[in-house]
């Protein structure tokens, strides 16, 4: 349960830093360990604390979707909530398909999929309930790739979290399975937590 906790704090802090103002948003815009928690956690963690990586992934992320909608004058859950959890949902499932796994390769490939299946499924969302785009074939598209006016383009967003994950996703390994980014041997400090 201690690294859980970990784990939740890092993903608060995360979430909830770009409340501190516009510098820190930009610099941490879509970069959170959040997908990485959800999947390396469901891949690597003893199945007896799978239930804390749980409590840990979804938790952290209700608290924080909660406080960034009453912050921004938001009901403090929505349905957009519910389409983010369904989303990490994935990650998860994706994670727990990775049980046993011997080579970092599906670890990033579940990254990426992951990924790709949060954006389309939250700017799906989006479209869907017409918040500000066409209900049209080219609407879509511009909820997947070009955003609303005044914001940046949804695609910035999309390659923000790919990175962060990815770069979460590999520094979850490097604390968690060195061996697998082939570490055990490089680096003696990894020596010993190659075995756990």
């Amino acid at each position: 349960m201690p690294i859980a906790l970990l784990l939740a704090a890092a993903v608060l802090i995360f979430r909830l830093a770009p409340l501190a103002g516009q510098d820190i948003a930009n610099a941490l815009a879509n970069l959170s360990p959040l997908a990485a928690v959800a999947l390396c956690g469901a891949a690597f963690v003893a199945r007896t604390d799978l239930k804390w990586v749980a409590v840990a992934a979804f938790g952290s992320f209700l608290v924080s979707d909660v406080i960034l909608n009453l912050v921004h004058g938001a009901a403090p859950i929505s349905a957009f909530t519910a389409i983010g959890a369904l989303g990490l949902g994935i990650s998860f499932f994706l994670g727990s398909k990775l049980r046993g796994t011997q080579t970092a390769l599906p670890v990033f490939g579940a990254t990426i999929i992951g990924t790709i299946a949060f954006h389309l499924l939250t700017n799906s969302f989006s479209w869907l309930v017409g918040a500000g785009y066409a209900p049209t074939a080219a609407g879509w598209f511009q909820a997947q790739v070009i955003g609303l006016p005044g914001f940046p383009p949804t695609y910035v967003f999309f390659l923000r979290s790919l990175l962060g994950n990815l770069a979460f996703a590999a520094l979850f390994l490097l604390a968690f399975r060195p061996a697998l980014l082939g570490l055990e041997n490089r680096i003696p400090a990894f020596a010993k937590s190659s075995s756990r």
